[in-house]
């Protein structure tokens, strides 16, 4: 991995659990950004619940009701950006779940983190050269 990219490592909100009410998901998308966020079931990761997906599901139901909607996408924290930066594009996420290489969640990248760290690499910084053969 690129030296840097983990220090851009999240965990500002707790991910969502399994047993939580989807009236309580749905306020906590109201107030943030995030187009996708992390659920855990006995502190294991089962996938990501869209913002858009929880506006349609029962406000009395559980999370865990909806466990067929979750999309399952994550990164290692040892991948690198290139491959970080795939699993937004692919996933039209803002937020993608970090995990160890023992599937344990370690926190989420934004994607306007990854970016700024984009932004600082060689590829963009510095100035380019032209060889002509």
């Amino acid at each position: 991995m690129v030296a840097g990219l983990i220090d851009y490592l999240n965990n500002d909100f707790k991910p969502i659990d399994s047993n939580d009410l989807i009236i309580d998901t749905k306020v906590f998308f109201e107030e943030s950004t995030y187009s996708h966020f992390a659920v855990l079931e006995n502190n294991v990761y089962i996938g990501s619940i869209s913002a858009d997906d929880i506006e349609n599901f029962d406000d009395d139901k559980k999370v865990s009701d909806y466990k067929y909607n979750l999309e399952g996408f994550f990164v290692r924290n040892n991948n690198n950006w290139l491959d970080v930066l795939e699993v937004f594009a692919k996933n039209n996420s803002n937020i993608v779940p970090v995990l160890n290489e023992n599937n344990v969640y370690n926190g989420y990248y934004q994607l306007e983190d990854v970016v700024k760290f984009f932004n600082e690499t060689p590829f963009l910084k510095e100035k380019g050269a032209v060889i002509v053969v």
